[in-house]
Formats: structure tokens, C-alpha cells, sequence
């Protein structure tokens, strides 16, 4: 009998590691936090997850891009709206405080 997937928990599990491996690689590695979340701002889940797979710091898997690839439309939607929220937000907040991009 073939294991359920809980698409909602599996998918915010992701998004978490996902967020977790774009602010370090924003904030540590790029070093400009604005420019770097605004060339991800039009980037869909599974492009970005698909940027960090294999990097044992963040623990994105290959796994982890068949459940993305495999949820149904539904669930990927919404995680996918949160993403960019998410990002829209943390945007916002950067515009604030460093001024726009140049």
C-alpha cells in the first residue's frame, strides 16, 4: 500500500528550508539582501528549492523537489502564494530600511 503524503505539512516543511537557504544565501554569501531577494521575487518555489538541492548546509533534496513536483495544484498554489508573500514582505521591509533598488 503506497504511503499517504500529507501535501500541506511535506510542503511547509520545504518552504521553510527553502527560506531558511535563500536568507543565507542573501544575507552570507550575495552580501546585498535587497538586490539578491528581488531576482528571486518572480522565482516560483520550485525554481528556488531547485537552486539549493544538494547543498548539505540546507538539506534540499531531490526528494523534496518530486513532492513539489507531484502535489497536487491545489497545495502547491498556496505554498507558492506564501512563498512570494513572504518575499514581498521581506522586500518591504528591506525597501524601508535601505532605500529602493538602484
Amino acid at each position: 500500500m503506497p504511503e499517504k503524503i500529507n501535501w500541506l505539512a511535506e510542503g511547509e516543511a520545504i518552504l521553510d528550508k527553502v527560506l531558511e537557504a535563500l536568507d543565507y544565501w542573501c544575507w552570507e554569501v550575495v552580501g546585498d539582501p535587497l538586490d539578491c531577494y528581488s531576482t528571486h521575487q518572480d522565482l516560483g518555489l520550485y525554481v528556488v528549492a531547485e537552486e539549493f538541492v544538494g547543498w548539505s548546509r540546507f538539506k534540499i533534496t531531490d526528494k523534496d523537489l518530486e513532492i513539489l513536483s507531484q502535489m497536487p495544484e491545489k497545495y502547491y498554489k498556496r505554498l507558492d502564494a506564501k512563498f512570494r508573500k513572504i518575499l514581498d514582505r521581506v522586500i518591504s521591509n528591506l525597501m524601508k530600511k535601505y532605500g529602493e533598488i538602484e
